[in-house]
Parts: structure tokens; C-alpha cells; sequence
């Protein structure tokens, strides 16, 4: 199952994020991706948001990664140091 994140992601909508990717578990999945393509902006709030939807699926032994971070949000999660457990790779 694929999520985009479009736009911000920030402490106005993380839990709107966080509520729809954890509601994916209802239903077996192996996979879970979030697509950061359209994402302009990102903050601790939007990071955290990221993490606790990785740690959610990691308790359910199911793969959570995000993908297509551009520019500035590509750059955040590096220097957060969370790109590499939330890629793909990681």
C-alpha cells in the first residue's frame, strides 16, 4: 500500500498522517510506503509523525519505508538522521 504526503507535513496534519498509515494494519499487508515526492516541507513534528508509523509497523512485522524525498525534505531526514532507516535499503 502506497500514501502520499502532499504538501507539509508539520504539527497542523501529522496526526491525520499517522492515523490513515496505522489504519492500513486492518488488513494483512507486507508493505507500506510513504511517497514524500509532493512534500515541500517537513518539521520535528513531521519527522516523529515518520517514525512512529515505522515503529508501529516494525511491532507488526511489516516493511514501512518512505520514498521520493526531494530537495529540502530529502535533506531534513538525512540530517535527522532517520534516511536511512526509513528507506527502502534500510
Amino acid at each position: 500500500m502506497v500514501w502520499w504526503a502532499i504538501g507539509e507535513l508539520d504539527l497542523a496534519n501529522e496526526r491525520y498522517l499517522v492515523e490513515r498509515v496505522t489504519e492500513s494494519f486492518d488488513r494483512p499487508r507486507r508493505t507500506i510506503v510513504v511517497d514524500l515526492s509532493q512534500l515541500i516541507f517537513i518539521d520535528a513534528s513531521g519527522i516523529a509523525a515518520l517514525v512512529k508509523c515505522y515503529k508501529y509497523a516494525l511491532a507488526r512485522h511489516v516493511r514501512f519505508h518512505v520514498r521520493g524525498a526531494v530537495k529540502e525534505v530529502a535533506k531534513v531526514l538525512e540530517l535527522t538522521g532517520v534516511s536511512g532507516p526509513l528507506s527502502d535499503s534500510g
